[in-house]
């Protein structure tokens, strides 16, 4: 599933030395770090990971092949600790998300690091369109996972049930059923509040002849 060696066509096509990542969904992508405050630079021979001390050991164990580069020191920045392998490794031009990236981010680059930024945002976004047949499979167990947690929370709604209530055994259903650890930002809501495309859960309790709302998923 890691896809470092599309990233690293792209630099060759590009004639580009390295892809600075921000975004989780496409560090994710790349080197399969599940975890937060995460930073990517691939290299077309070499892969660097920029976390804070809370995520080494994490990182040592899901990314291996990745040099591991603890960045949070007092009064130093992400661009500081990417400034460094920069120039030890003599490149010249990155490529980074440029839809992504923070002005603050993007300022201190062009303050520290000595090199050539190129706008590449949306490039790792597209590639991920393109689902391979491993991630076709995580799809399909993640819809299983839902269908199942669907099923059993049908059985719990009922008068007086509350949506919080309900939204809470949805999100655990589908832990139990296998879904990572987070579902992420379920809709379970009841009567009026159906015609909200975006509607909060809250304690609101179910009554005799409600429309009852559901709009979730997980991941896998």
């Amino acid at each position: 599933m890691l896809n470092e060696s599309k990233i690293r066509e792209y630099l060759k096509k590009e004639n580009l030395d390295a892809f600075f990542m921000a975004k989780r969904e496409n560090i994710r992508f790349t080197s399969g770090w599940t975890g937060d405050d995460s930073y990517l630079l691939l290299t077309k021979d070499g892969q660097y990971f920029f976390t804070d001390p809370r995520y080494t050991e994490q990182a040592e164990l899901e990314i291996p092949d990745y040099e591991i580069i603890n960045w949070r020191f007092p009064g130093k920045t992400v661009g500081d600790s990417v400034a460094k392998v920069v120039a030890d490794h003599n490149i010249k031009s990155i490529a980074f998300e440029d839809d992504y990236l923070t002005y603050d981010m993007y300022a201190d680059f062009k303050n520290k690091v000595h090199a050539e930024l190129v706008q590449a945002g949306g490039i790792i976004d597209r590639m991920r369109v393109i689902k391979s047949p491993q991630e076709i499979e995580y799809a399909r167990i993640a819809c299983e996972i839902s269908c199942r947690a669907y099923h059993r929370i049908l059985e719990d709604i009922h008068v007086g049930a509350t949506e919080k209530e309900l939204a809470m055994r949805l999100a655990l259903y589908m832990t139990q059923e296998g879904a990572d650890n987070q579902p992420y930002g379920n809709i379970l809501i009841s009567g009026t509040k159906t015609s909200l495309l975006h509607g909060i859960s809250d304690s609101k309790a179910i009554e005799y002849g409600d429309l009852v709302l559901m709009d979730f998923g997980c991941q896998y």
